[in-house]
């Protein structure tokens, strides 16, 4: 099945902070192209809200690998 991303959705959980919504929703496999940014019609910038959620998504792994270490 095809993974598709949702642009629109991804921006709404990215800007209300539910990084365990916009993971579910794929954020991470986003590459950024700009193309939904390009196409918005309310130019909302869907592209750097998801690069912060991304950013956010990863930082949040990194510090639970480092707690599940230190055990």
């Amino acid at each position: 099945c095809p993974m598709l991303l949702e642009p629109a959705i991804l921006h709404q959980v990215s800007e209300a902070g539910m990084l365990d919504r916009a993971e579910a929703y794929h954020a991470l496999d986003c590459i950024e192209c700009g193309v939904c940014s390009y196409v918005c019609p309310s130019r909302r910038d869907l592209v750097q809200a998801i690069k912060l959620a991304k950013a956010q998504i990863l930082e949040k792994r990194r510090q639970a690998a480092e707690r599940r270490e230190s055990r």
